[in-house]
């Protein structure tokens, strides 16, 4: 790729699957690899532009994230650490960041509910809960994420509504 052609296709591809090791290591791996994944990872985001159409850039990270949520919403071995790494981001204030880009927001709002639409999976739900605390940091997505909150407060598994109560109400204040 030289340095005037747009940062491809390919390319967003090859940061996707990277992406998804980081997301195996940094979400769900041993303790000592999430120690480790974790911060290299920041480090490694703190080396890149906001934005730059012709290598790698925090946008083209969080496209590929968004990339990684759309190929492997029903597959709850790469999406449970998938959640985990974004809490992890969104508690390191990484993606919010995107704030100021053209990042689809709402599309991220999307996948995650699809990520545990009917899901039993309380792993799944919880990580899911947690994405939510950070976007209620979003303004571009608040009103949305408190009100699928709010929405949250009768499901049927106490252990959830329970964590969705917690949270709202230290959303609210």
């Amino acid at each position: 790729m030289t340095q005037s052609e747009p940062y491809s296709s390919q390319a967003l591809a090859h940061l996707t699957t990277l992406l998804e090791g980081f997301a195996s290591s940094a979400g769900a791996g041993s303790e000592s690899i999430i120690q480790s994944a974790r911060p290299a990872l920041l480090d490694a985001l703190e080396t890149l532009p906001l934005i730059d159409r012709t290598s790698a850039s925090l946008l083209s990270i969080g496209n590929a994230l968004l990339e990684l949520y759309t190929i492997h919403v029903c597959n709850d071995r790469v999406l449970i650490p998938l959640l985990e790494l974004s809490v992890f981001l969104l508690d390191a204030n990484w993606l919010q960041c995107l704030s100021q880009t053209d990042f689809k927001w709402r599309s991220f709002l999307s996948l995650i509910q699809k990520s545990h639409f009917k899901s039993t999976n309380i792993s799944k739900l919880i990580a899911a809960l947690n994405v939510y605390r950070g976007l209620a940091e979003v303004q571009v997505v608040r009103v949305d994420v408190l009100l699928k909150l709010a929405n949250m407060l009768l499901h049927p598994f106490p252990k959830v509504s329970k964590q969705w109560q917690f949270f709202l109400n230290g959303a609210i204040l």
